[in-house]
C-alpha cells in the first residue's frame, strides 16, 4: 500500500522537479509544491475509474440531480421490481432526432439522458418515483503524509498511480517535450491496469 509520501516522492522524481507557472493548478501552487503533487496523486486515483457507488435520486418532473460528488454516470436503473431495469443512456441530440415529441413520452422511462453536469433526464416517470444512479465517485482525498488511496483501490494498482500524475502535471506545462514524456507515462498507467481507464483531460477531482 502506497502513502501519499511516497507517491510524492515518486512523482518528483519522474518529472524532474520541474516547476510550472501558477496559474496552471488549481490553487495556485507549484506542481512540485506538495500541493501540487497532491492534485496530481488525487487526479491519478480518480483516472482509475474503481470508485464506484449507488444512490437513490428523486425523480421530479421527469428529472433527477446527478450525485454532487460523481465524476461519471454509468448507469441509470428504474426500480420497478427487484432487480431493476437499465435504462438506455441517449443524448439530447438524438432523442431529439428520434422522436421530437419524446419530452412528453409518459408511463415507465426507456431512456436517460444527462442534460447537464448536475441533471439526469428522463423520457417517462418511474412508477416509484425514484431512479437509482450508478456512478463513478470522486475518490477519497489523500492530503496528509499518510494518507493511503480510497480502499476500493486494490493496492495492486497503487504503483502506477505515479505514473498518471506525472503525466497530468507534465501535459499542464503545454511544452512539446514535456506533452510527449506525459503521453508516456500516461501509456505506462493504462499498459499497467490491463484496463481502460478514463480519459486524461476529461475530469477534475478539485472541489
Amino acid at each position: 500500500m502506497s502513502a501519499l509520501a511516497l507517491l510524492r516522492d515518486d512523482v518528483r522524481e519522474l518529472i524532474g522537479g520541474m516547476a510550472f507557472d501558477r496559474a496552471f493548478l488549481p490553487n495556485g501552487s507549484w506542481a512540485w509544491a506538495d500541493d501540487g503533487i497532491n492534485w496530481g496523486c488525487r487526479q491519478a486515483a480518480a483516472l482509475l475509474g474503481l470508485t464506484r457507488a449507488n444512490t437513490l435520486a428523486t425523480v421530479s418532473g421527469k428529472k433527477a440531480a446527478v450525485p454532487g460528488d460523481a465524476i461519471k454516470v454509468l448507469d441509470v436503473l428504474t426500480r420497478v421490481n427487484a432487480m431493476g431495469r437499465v435504462l438506455l443512456e441517449s443524448s439530447m441530440q438524438i432523442e431529439d432526432w428520434n422522436d421530437p415529441d419524446w419530452k412528453a413520452r409518459t408511463g415507465e422511462p426507456t431512456v436517460w439522458v444527462q442534460q447537464d453536469g448536475a441533471t439526469i433526464l428522463l423520457n417517462g416517470v418511474p412508477s416509484t418515483g425514484n431512479i437509482l444512479v450508478c456512478y463513478i465517485q470522486v475518490p477519497t482525498p489523500m492530503v496528509q503524509p499518510a494518507d493511503t488511496p480510497d480502499s476500493r483501490i486494490p493496492d495492486v494498482f497503487h504503483q502506477y498511480l505515479k505514473y498518471a500524475a506525472a503525466a497530468y502535471l507534465l501535459q499542464l506545462s503545454g511544452q512539446a517535450q514535456n506533452l510527449q514524456k506525459a503521453s508516456e507515462f500516461f501509456n505506462k498507467f493504462a499498459a499497467g491496469l490491463g484496463m481502460g481507464p478514463l480519459p486524461l483531460a476529461s475530469i477534475s477531482v478539485q472541489r
